[in-house]
C-alpha cells in the first residue's frame, strides 16, 4: 500500500508544471464564465431600468474582479502552496483570453487606455485569490 503511496507522490512531483498549467487554464475558463454571467446580469440590470448605461463601464470593471477573484481561487484551491503565482497568473490569462476573443470577434485591437483597467481588475481579482488563499505559516505551540 505504501508502495502506491510513494509512487503517486513522486508522479505528482514529476508532473508539477503541468499541475500548475491546468490549475491556470481551469481558473481562467471559471473565471470567464463568472465574467460574463456578471456582464450578463449588468446588461439585464440595464434593459430593465435598473441600472443607468453610464454604469456599465463601471460594471464591465467589476466583472473583471469578480471573474479574476473566482477564477483565481479555483487556481489556488488546487494547488496552494503556488497561491501567489496561480492568483495573478489566473489574472493574466483571464485578459488574454479577453483580449483574444475581442480580436476575433470585434477583428481590430482595441485602444490601450480602454485596455489598462481591465487588465488592472483581472490582475487585482487574481492577486486578492492569492493572497487570502495561500497556506498560512505553522505556529509554534508554547
Amino acid at each position: 500500500m505504501s508502495g502506491k503511496r510513494e509512487g503517486k507522490r513522486a508522479e505528482e512531483k514529476k508532473n508539477g508544471k503541468s499541475v500548475i498549467l491546468t490549475a491556470l487554464l481551469k481558473g481562467a475558463v471559471m473565471g470567464a464564465a463568472v465574467l460574463l454571467l456578471c456582464l450578463l446580469a449588468g446588461a439585464g440590470g440595464i434593459s430593465l431600468g435598473m441600472l443607468g448605461q453610464e454604469m456599465m463601464a463601471r460594471w464591465g470593471i467589476l466583472s473583471c474582479v469578480a471573474g479574476g477573484l473566482t477564477g483565481g481561487w479555483m487556481a489556488v484551491r488546487e494547488e496552494r502552496r503556488m497561491a501567489l503565482i496561480l492568483g495573478p497568473g489566473t489574472g493574466g490569462i483571464l485578459f488574454a483570453l479577453l483580449l483574444l476573443t475581442g480580436l476575433v470577434l470585434c477583428g481590430g485591437s482595441p485602444a490601450g487606455e480602454r485596455m489598462l483597467p481591465v487588465l488592472c481588475a483581472c490582475l487585482c481579482g487574481g492577486g486578492m485569490a492569492g493572497i487570502l488563499g495561500r497556506k498560512g505559516k505553522k505556529r509554534k505551540k508554547r
